[in-house]
């Protein structure tokens, strides 16, 4: 925790994705780096009236909340990794954050 799901990324990307940033966003969120969980997501189609040209990465992030410069920083973190790894201006990266409830989260058949 936090599980962060990534949309059209190959799985080498983002494992190298992962790699660059597990010890930036351990050190903004203020946890362990092996709590940081990367999913790759099934790649998807955008529909944009018309044929879409530029590569979409959506990221969402599933964690307990967190204070809103916490939020900025793990944004910009990871907006600036998948736009290294793509080229400046290739991909949009858009970033949504869930929000967890403690008692809504289990491990192991017990909520936090």
């Amino acid at each position: 925790m936090p599980h962060i799901y990534v949309k059209n990324m190959t799985v080498p990307e983002v494992s190298q994705l992962s790699l660059k940033t597990t010890p930036l966003l351990a050190t903004a969120i203020a946890c362990p780096p092996d709590w940081l969980v990367f999913h790759q997501s099934e790649n998807s189609s955008f529909v944009c009236g018309e044929p879409c040209t530029q590569l979409m990465v959506i990221v969402d992030v599933f964690w307990f909340k967190r204070a809103q410069a916490v939020q900025d920083q793990v944004a910009t973190i990871l907006t600036e990794q998948i736009k290294m790894l793509h080229g400046r201006d290739s991909a949009e990266v858009t970033i949504v954050f869930h929000p967890l409830e403690n008692d809504g989260y289990y491990e192991d058949g017990k909520h936090f």
